[in-house]
């Protein structure tokens, strides 16, 4: 579901973009960007399927349009959707720390994630490394972007790059984060996750108006001020007031959710894509 209402509401897509621009200088850019948002796109759909449909559909035209090689440009795009079966949330480690469960002892879907970090940043770098390895080779198979192409340079680039990575590393610790610290079971951070989906759903829609981005951005100072009271003195009133107020932000972004039509769309085409998706990963398993 994650995964399915960041693309639909264009934020896949505008990372992509962003990184294109950012690597674009550099031959074999747009793969190197790929690599990149697919990792980041891994951690938050969790299913193959949905990552390599939206990458496929956002970056494969783009590719051509630059003159990459169809072999590397189909390529670079399947292997970044296999990444989704290594990096957490992975579905898969899901079924396996289930299917590990004996009399004798059990493996939690925590360590499941937390082991798999390392050879999810292996796999990326061994990704990485073919691609450049790759320029060295055959130089006309990754032309860099021409410079017209190139539209954000300096502090607007690194601005919207920015944009499109901050949220959904937040994303990903809301789901991932606070399983491997014990703070919430798979079950809750998915759902936080969700939660957290819509509300960048939320604040990217164009029918978000100066009021709702006033309440959003007092719900931020709140979660801040409760971050840095919680460090010192959790559980007091100074902590709670702070959080109370995040909390009812929250509530009001999500009926904003369902008052925006072309949100309330969005949300049930992502709801109708969810099953789908789940139950073709639950027939390949």
């Amino acid at each position: 579901f994650m995964g399915a209402i960041l693309e639909k509401c264009g934020l896949a897509e505008d990372m992509l973009d962003s990184m294109g621009q950012l690597f674009g200088p550099v031959r074999g850019g747009l793969g190197y960007s790929v690599i990149i948002v697919g990792f980041i796109l891994g951690a938050i759909t969790g299913t193959v399927a949905a990552q390599v449909i939206a990458m496929a559909m956002i970056s494969l035209p783009v590719m051509m349009r630059y003159r990459y090689n169809m072999k590397y440009a189909t390529g670079v795009l399947a292997a970044s959707g296999t990444i989704t079966q290594l990096v957490p949330p992975s579905l898969v480690l899901v079924v396996l720390a289930d299917q590990l469960k004996t009399p004798a002892g059990s493996a939690d879907v925590g360590s499941m994630y937390l082991g798999a970090w390392g050879p999810s940043v292996i796999q990326i770098a061994l990704f990485a490394l073919y691609t450049f390895v790759l320029t060295r080779i055959k130089p006309d198979w990754l032309p860099p972007v021409p410079e017209e192409a190139r539209t954000l340079r300096g502090w607007a680039l690194w601005r919207t790059c920015l944009r499109g990575i901050i949220p959904c590393a937040v994303l990903i610790f809301l789901v991932l984060g606070t399983i491997m610290l014990g703070i919430a079971t798979p079950t809750e951070s998915g759902a936080m996750g969700a939660v957290g989906a819509l509300v960048l759903a939320v604040i990217r829609d164009k029918g978000f108006n100066k009021i709702d981005r006033n309440i959003y951005r007092l719900g931020l100072l709140a979660t801040l001020v409760a971050a840095a009271v919680g460090v010192f003195a959790f559980g007091s009133h100074a902590f709670r007031i702070p959080l109370a107020i995040a909390y009812l932000v929250v509530l009001w972004l999500l009926i904003r959710a369902g008052q925006l039509t072309d949100l309330r769309l969005l949300i049930v085409d992502a709801y109708q894509s969810t099953p789908r998706i789940t139950a073709m990963v639950e027939f390949i398993l």
